[in-house]
C-alpha cells in the first residue's frame, strides 16, 4: 500500500486528484495537495496534516522537502517542476491506477479489464460494460472515464472495466489488469511524449507487469501495435483479433467469429448499432474480453443490438436547411477524423481545426482530398494547416473563422441541400473551449439556436 504511513504529495487537485485525497486521507500521514490553478472549488479543508497550496506557489521544489509519494493527475505532464525534482531526490511518482492497485484486494484483481488506445477507449469500456449488465453481473466503468480506479477500491465483487491513457501508464510499476486490450496506435499526445515509437511502449505498459494467467488482447491489422508487440513481446496469453481468419477473432459477412481456445463460435452483428470499419475493430476486442470471462453469446448480442453511439462520437445531430448535420467533437487526431470522413461521400462540408499537438498530419490531407467539397479551419492549427495545404492547391474550398459560431453559419450557407456537415476537428479541443464535449455541445447549441430545430423531413445521408 503506497500510501499508507507516507507524507504524500497530490499534484492536480481535478476529479482524479480530490478521489486520491478521499481514500488516502486515513492512512497517509500528511498529504500535500498542489494545484497551477490559483481558483480551485476543492471540497476538501486544510488541516495540521492537509496542505493546500494553489497558483504560482504549488511549483516550489521546496514543497517537497517532506514528501515520500507524489502522486500526479494524468493531465500533469513529466516536465512539472514539481515531477522533475521528484525524479532528482528518487522521491517515487505513482499515477493514481498504480496508487489503486496498491490498494485492490488481490482477489478483486483478477476481475479487472483494461483498455487502452488512441481512437475508440470509451466506446470500447462502456460496450463492455453493456454487455456485462446484460447478464447481470456487477461493473463499474471507471479509470479515465466515469469514476476513478480509486473511488472503487472498497467494493467487492466487483468488474471493474478501466479504460487508460498513455497519460496514467507513465507513472505505473505494478499494475497488471488480468485482461488488457489495445485498439489502435495513431499520432496523438507527440506534444507531450515525443515520439510515436515512445508513446507506442508507454500504451504497451498495459501488459509489462502481467502473468501467464492473464491476456493481452491486440488490434493485429493496426501496424504500429504489429510492429511494436513483436519488440516488445510480453509475458500474457495474446489474442489477436483482426480481418485475417487465421486471427482469435474476425469478421465474416455480418458476425464476428472467434476462436478462444475450446471457446468457439460466432456472434450476429446485424443489429448492432454501432457502424464503421473503426467500430467492428473494437468490438471484436470486446468480443474478446466477454468470451474469455464466460459471457454466452445471446448476452453480447442483445448488448450490440442495444448499445448506441455516445454523445460527441458520430452523433446525427439533425437535418438543418436540408444539410445533414453530426457531432464528432471527440475527433481529437487525424485517425479520428479519418475514420468518420470515410463514411460520407461528396458534397461533405468539415469543420477542422484545434490545439495541435505535434500530430502527423499527412495521411489526413490525402484524405481530405477525396472526401470534403468544403473546409472550415478554426483554432491555434488553421494557419499551420493553411500553409500545408498551401494556396490555391486543393479540389475543395477553404475557409478561416474565427469562432465556431462563424464556422457553423458558414458551413450551412455553402453546403447544399442533400449534403453533410460534419464537425471532427482532428486536433483537441482547449485552446477554444473546456474540453471536446464543450466544442460538441456548443456547436449544436449553435445549430439550434440560429437555425431552429431540426427539420423532420427524412434525408438519405451516406452514414
Amino acid at each position: 500500500m503506497l500510501a499508507t504511513g507516507k507524507n504524500v504529495l497530490v499534484l492536480g487537485l481535478g476529479k482524479t486528484g480530490i478521489s486520491v485525497i478521499r481514500q488516502i486521507k486515513k492512512t497517509a500521514r500528511s498529504i500535500t495537495a498542489l494545484d497551477d490553478h490559483a481558483h480551485r472549488d476543492l471540497g476538501i479543508r486544510r488541516g495540521r496534516d492537509m496542505r493546500i497550496v494553489l497558483g504560482k506557489k504549488a511549483r516550489q521544489p521546496k514543497l517537497l522537502d517532506p514528501i515520500h509519494l507524489v502522486v500526479p493527475s494524468p493531465g500533469v505532464c513529466a516536465q512539472h517542476p514539481i515531477i522533475t525534482q521528484a525524479k532528482k531526490r528518487g522521491i517515487p511518482v505513482a499515477s493514481e491506477i498504480e496508487l489503486a492497485w496498491s490498494l485492490l484486494d488481490p482477489e478483486e484483481r483478477k476481475n479487472t479489464i483494461a483498455v487502452t488506445g488512441t481512437n475508440g477507449k470509451t466506446t470500447a469500456v462502456n460496450l463492455l460494460g453493456e454487455i456485462f449488465q446484460g447478464c447481470r453481473r456487477p461493473v463499474c466503468v471507471c479509470g479515465n472515464v466515469g469514476y476513478p480506479l480509486i473511488s472503487t477500491v472498497d467494493k467487492k465483487n466487483l468488474l471493474r472495466v478501466i479504460e487508460v491513457s498513455s497519460f496514467q501508464l507513465e507513472w505505473i510499476s505494478s499494475f497488471a489488469p488480468h485482461i488488457g486490450i489495445l485498439l489502435n496506435i495513431s499520432s496523438d499526445h507527440l506534444d507531450r511524449h515525443g515520439t510515436m515509437e515512445a508513446y507506442a511502449r508507454l500504451k504497451f505498459r498495459l501488459f509489462e507487469n502481467q502473468q501467464d494467467s492473464d491476456y493481452c488482447i491486440l488490434n493485429a491489422d493496426d501496424e504500429l501495435v504489429f510492429s511494436t508487440s513483436a519488440k516488445l513481446p510480453v509475458g500474457s496469453t495474446v489474442i489477436r483479433y483482426g480481418q485475417k481468419k487465421e486471427y482469435d477473432v474476425f469478421p465474416h459477412d455480418d458476425a464476428l467469429v472467434y476462436e478462444l481456445g475450446s471457446s468457439k463460435g460466432s456472434i450476429d452483428i446485424a443489429n448492432m448499432q454501432l457502424k464503421g470499419s473503426h467500430n467492428i475493430s473494437n468490438t471484436m476486442a470486446c468480443v474478446a474480453a466477454a468470451k474469455l470471462l464466460g459471457v454466452q453469446d445471446t448476452h453480447i448480442e442483445k448488448a450490440l443490438a442495444r448499445f448506441k453511439p455516445l454523445a460527441h462520437r458520430m452523433e446525427f445531430v439533425g437535418v438543418y436547411r436540408g444539410v445533414a448535420c453530426y457531432n464528432d467533437s471527440k475527433s481529437t487526431n487525424p485517425q479520428a477524423a479519418i475514420a468518420a470522413l470515410e463514411h460520407f461521400e461528396k458534397p461533405l462540408t468539415l469543420i477542422m481545426g484545434g490545439k495541435d499537438k505535434g500530430m502527423d498530419l499527412h495521411n489526413l490531407l490525402r484524405v481530405l482530398a477525396h472526401k470534403v467539397s468544403a473546409l472550415i479551419l478554426i483554432g491555434q492549427s488553421s494557419e499551420k494547416m493553411m500553409q500545408l495545404l498551401g494556396s490555391g492547391k486543393q479540389s475543395f474550398s477553404i475557409y478561416v473563422c474565427r469562432t465556431l459560431r462563424e464556422a457553423v453559419d458558414k458551413g450551412l450557407a455553402v453546403t447544399p441541400r442533400g449534403g453533410t456537415f460534419l464537425l471532427s476537428p482532428a486536433f483537441a479541443s482547449m485552446d477554444m473551449f473546456q474540453d471536446y464535449k464543450d466544442r460538441g455541445n456548443q456547436y449544436k447549441s449553435i445549430l439550434k439556436e440560429n437555425h431552429g430545430n431540426p427539420e423532420k423531413e427524412n434525408i438519405k445521408n451516406q452514414y
